[in-house]
């Protein structure tokens, strides 16, 4: 296999399987497409040195600042940047394509080859792009290691000009014995276990927990927050200890809230029809109105300037539901990168006041929330009176229950009445769960107000809120969670499964308020018991959703955010005089102390390329300056060793043209060897008379350039 034809067909072949995707798939444009395919087949026959000429080099120069003042021009108006820096990166392989001069161009034709890789990693998820990676992956190897041994070849051989170096060079492009089949296949099943090990990584370990080595977090089927609740959904989340979601203070000095403090609020029901709750038509959802990426639940002059920030992180699960707090005042989106725009997450809401988030990557999702001082709940206006207020078939004995229960007064105070009644008459179990379901069962709400007089936080919010519409006060059943546990290990609150709860809102004074009739007594302790490590691994696993498996266009401007304001060096005017001062200090103090410690590691030998302690070391440098002299002495008798020529080549080759000092040269370069490389060292008197060989080459030298002046 000749090895510049080999070596041309790998880099053809790694730029093939990196841009034939994106070409086939249509993520770039039909003509820059074309434009590389017609440079691509014009570089095939575009070889050295034709590709190395100056005037082609600067053709190709000019046109890639064409295009890039093109590309720009057009970006600034309002093009999408991925696709124009696709673009520009077609034109540049393209063009190294046709200049193939050197080692350094194969590498820069991997390189771009790898960026092409990673485009379509974005841009494209079909069995396209798995053939197209595991083609990279086999020919990336043999190819950088030809262009390695290209490298060292022209390093060795095409520096010497005025020798036989570039025909040596030549000789070695077109050789056949330098690389073998073997070789390009040996190479290329490097890629065997790289693939092996990835594969193995993916399936064992996923990109969210440890998979068959542990409970897996995924896209969660969680109840209460669809379409429909039925009464006794939220049981069997009551010993879930799984994280919902967490809740991160954004100030730093933050003091940890009662665990009681959060209750926030997912979905919302208008219709009830017996045992379950869901959405009248009416309730649908649409786009929310977004401000710069800012949701306001509440009039944008009422925001606080200073209010609680908390970053909100929701889990996947199969309902992309916004949770929101109480006293939420706007809701901030972080951006998100679609079709190369990054724009603020869409959101969509609906007449209840419910707030969902659109997943497509099924990773959950992140938001801020600033809370308020003023109790707000979202959603707009009551619909007319007979929606809210629907009781379904009239039952004179909920009737009179309602009537006794509120008693007399304001609807405020008929709703507080009715809520502080049901909390003290009634008691909170989850033993109802199995029989709730069972058909031949009465209806559950008319068994948990008349006989059972017991049930979970569905019959209670279910009860007070029909028990309400009998009272003609408009109100809904709501879902969400209530309470959370501070993690003081990573300083964030910890919603869990069995946090999920169910109250109502009822429309009084002329905006929706939260009721909660469940007794208190009901809700989990307080206070984790989760030990330190419990807490330690559960910090791990919010950091690494957030910022590894969650990693998006936000956190990507965040990080270069930071680093803008991280490494932004500080102005002269900004320091006082002592922080000059204190700075010099440490600067000086510091060179002093690297200089110290390299002269200590020159004294013991750890330093390459110094002289090294002991009697070895002492005859290496004597070696190694008699050799230095001897080349001065052969330059200025115009024999100076080519960059190329070994020292023992260069002494063989002076048979011929200086045969005059050959013979000391020789005797004088085998010494140097066997003492700088070999375990030799030089005889009494030896070193005087070798140093007395070179000098005399020396003096011979300079009584030469006399005479010929």
């Amino acid at each position: 296999m000749r090895f510049a034809r080999t070596q041309k067909l790998l880099t053809y072949g790694l730029a093939a399987a990196s841009t034939l995707p994106l070409i086939l798939s249509g993520e770039v444009d039909h003509a820059w497409s074309a434009m590389l395919v017609v440079l691509s087949i014009c570089g095939w026959f575009i070889e050295p040195p034709l590709a190395n000429r100056l005037l082609l080099r600067r053709f190709i120069t000019t046109a890639i600042a064409v295009v890039l003042g093109v590309e720009v021009w057009r970006y600034v108006s309002g093009g999408a940047l991925p696709t124009l820096a696709m673009e520009l990166s077609f034109t540049l392989l393209g063009a190294k394509l046709c200049s193939r001069g050197t080692a350094g161009d194969h590498y820069q034709i991997a390189a771009l080859s790898f960026v092409h890789v990673i485009a379509a990693t974005i841009a494209i998820d079909d069995l396209s792009y798995a053939s197209s990676f595991v083609l990279f992956v086999a020919i990336a190897p043999p190819m950088l290691a030809v262009a390695y041994l290209r490298r060292e070849m022209e390093k060795r051989f095409g520096a010497d000009l005025k020798g036989q170096g570039p025909a040596m060079l030549e000789r070695l492009l077109r050789s056949k014995r330098i690389i073998s089949p073997s070789f390009v296949l040996g190479s290329a099943a490097l890629s065997l276990p790289v693939l092996l090990i990835t594969a193995l990584l993916f399936v064992g370990f996923p990109r969210i927990g440890w998979g068959l080595l542990g409970k897996l977090p995924q896209n969660r089927s969680t109840v209460g927050f669809g379409d429909s609740v039925v009464l006794g959904d939220l049981d069997i989340t009551r010993q879930d200890e799984t994280v919902a979601m967490r809740l991160e203070p954004l100030e730093k000095q933050h003091v940890p809230m009662p665990y009681r403090a959060f209750r926030l609020r997912g979905a919302a029901f208008d219709t009830y029809s017996g045992d379950a709750w869901s959405r009248s038509r009416r309730a649908g959802f649409s786009l929310a109105q977004l401000q710069d990426g800012v949701l306001y639940l509440v009039e944008k002059s009422l925001v606080p300037a200073v209010g609680d920030d908390f970053e909100v992180m929701v889990e996947p699960i199969d309902v992309p539901v916004l949770f929101v707090p109480e006293r939420t005042a706007r809701i901030r989106t972080f951006v998100r990168s679609k079709a190369g725009v990054v724009r603020p997450q869409p959101l969509e809401k609906n007449a209840l006041g419910e707030i969902r988030y659109r997943d497509e990557a099924e990773v959950g999702v992140r938001y801020e929330v600033r809370l308020s001082s003023a109790a707000t709940v979202p959603g707009s206006a009551p619909e007319p009176a007979d929606h809210y207020l629907d009781i379904g078939v009239r039952d004179d004995r909920k009737e009179a229950l309602a009537a006794a229960l509120a008693g007399t007064g304001s609807p405020a105070q008929r709703t507080a009445r009715l809520a502080e009644r049901l909390r003290q008459d009634y008691r909170y179990s989850l033993e109802l769960s199995k029989s709730e379901k069972n058909p031949s069962e009465s209806n559950p709400l008319d068994r948990f107000l008349f006989s059972r007089r017991s049930g979970t936080c569905e019959h209670f919010a279910t009860a007070l809120t029909i028990l309400l519409r009998y009272q003609g006060i408009p109100a809904r059943m709501t879902t969400g969670f209530l309470g959370a546990e501070w993690n003081p290990v990573g300083g964030y609150y910890a919603v869990r499964q069995k946090y999920a709860h169910a109250w109502t809102e009822a429309w009084i004074d002329g905006r929706w308020q939260t009721v909660d009739a469940t007794p208190s007594a009901s809700m989990p302790p307080s206070l984790s018991t989760a030990p330190s490590l419990a807490l330690l691994l559960d910090a791990l696993r919010m950091r690494w959703h957030k910022y590894i498996v969650g990693f998006d266009a936000s956190l990507q401007l965040e990080l270069a955010s930071g680093m803008r304001r991280n490494f932004r060096p500080p102005s002269l005017a900004s320091l006082h005089v002592k922080e000059i001062v204190k700075g010099l200090v440490v600067l000086v103090a510091l060179v002093a102390l690297f200089l110290l410690v390299r002269r200590m590691l020159r004294r013991a030998g750890i330093l390459v390329g110094v002289h090294r302690a002991g009697p070895r070391g002492a005859e290496i440098a004597r070696a190694t300056a008699l050799y230095q002299t001897l080349e001065r002495a052969l330059a200025a008798a115009a024999a100076p060793r080519p960059a190329g020529a070994t020292p023992l080549e260069h002494a063989a080759g002076l048979l011929q043209n200086r045969a005059d000092i050959s013979t000391e040269v020789e005797v004088v370069t085998r010494r140097y060897l066997d003492v700088r490389f070999g375990l030799d060292d030089f005889a009494p008197g030896e070193f005087a008379r070798l140093q007395a060989v070179v000098d005399g080459i020396g003096r011979t030298a300079r009584n030469s350039r006399r005479a010929s002046a």
